[in-house]
């Protein structure tokens, strides 16, 4: 496996760059970045492409992923003028290029959202979303393939969310049974479903439909209350990491491990330290697995 740093983490940073991340990543001793659209989009407002590809030059580390792709229901259901189609396949696009420039192979998409508003549940019977999430990614999956990327489907525990639980995203990968979707493992959105701390269906789990691994903590919040920002660095919440390494070494996972928050309490720091903290309480947490 490899330890590796997602963009959220300092994303609001004051003065937040692509490049410091790279940089002070690199700097920190993480193997991989994953990277994030907006923070591309604001590098490529100023830079070219082999401008971004001269700089992974000379900090050499991988390009993991680049996050995120949100499905909603009437995505590829001919609305002609659709603005969230059209910038979803723009996205998709981009993500071709950076896989022809640095190699970058995997998108992570989101499951289905109620974005409207957050405390309210998805609202649509489970039968229905998942007949829904399985033809929105095949259709994904034969577009994503045009570029040579994978498609990695990531759930979100929460009731917003119309796939909450590993059961469903196995539920859903295996109706889609396409070579290059496969799932996101993420150690926060399968604890906020009901905060337990049982990893194991992630045994049942095909080794080859994990794509990547995201790591995090979380705080003791009541679960009517809890929310994407009460993520925290590993070794300071309640979550049982050490179960859920050893679930994901138990498959034969050998991919990413990637460190994920978005955490105001972090937003209000500087860039660089905040890495550099993310490196320091990360390593403990996977090193055995590294």
């Amino acid at each position: 496996m490899k330890i590796c740093y997602n963009e959220a983490n300092a994303l609001n940073c004051k003065n937040a760059s692509l490049e410091t991340d790279v940089e002070e990543c690199w700097r920190s001793g993480f193997e991989a970045i994953e990277l994030r659209f907006d923070m591309l989009r604001a590098y490529l407002a100023q830079h070219s492409l082999d401008e971004l590809k001269a700089l992974f030059g000379k900090y050499p580390i991988q390009p993991a992923g680049i996050n995120a792709l949100y499905l909603y229901p009437e995505l590829f259901t001919s609305h002609p003028g659709d603005d969230r189609e059209a910038a979803l396949l723009d996205d998709l696009a981009l993500a071709g290029k950076l896989n022809e420039t640095l190699g970058l192979t995997d998108v992570i998409t989101v499951a289905p959202l109620n974005r409207v508003n957050e405390s309210e549940p998805y609202g649509m019977p489970w039968p229905d979303a998942k007949r829904e999430c399985v033809r929105i990614l095949r259709e994904l999956s034969s577009r994503a393939r045009d570029h040579s990327l994978r498609i990695c489907f990531e759930i979100v525990g929460a009731p917003r969310c119309a796939v909450r639980t590993l059961r469903q995203a196995d539920e859903i990968i295996r109706g889609v049974d396409r070579e290059n979707v496969g799932l996101v493992l993420d150690s926060y959105n399968i604890y906020q479903f009901d905060k337990s701390n049982d990893f194991s269906y992630i045994r049942q789990l095909p080794a080859e439909k994990i794509y990547a691994v995201h790591i995090n903590d979380a705080d003791d919040v009541e679960l009517s209350k809890i929310r994407q920002a009460d993520r925290c660095f590993c070794g300071h919440g309640v979550i049982d990491l050490k179960d859920f390494m050893s679930n994901i070494g138990a498959v034969g996972y050998d991919g990413i491990v990637s460190i994920e928050t978005v955490r105001p309490e972090y937003w209000a720091q500087e860039q660089r330290a905040v890495i550099r903290e993310a490196y320091a309480t990360t390593y403990p947490a996977v090193k055995e697995y590294l």
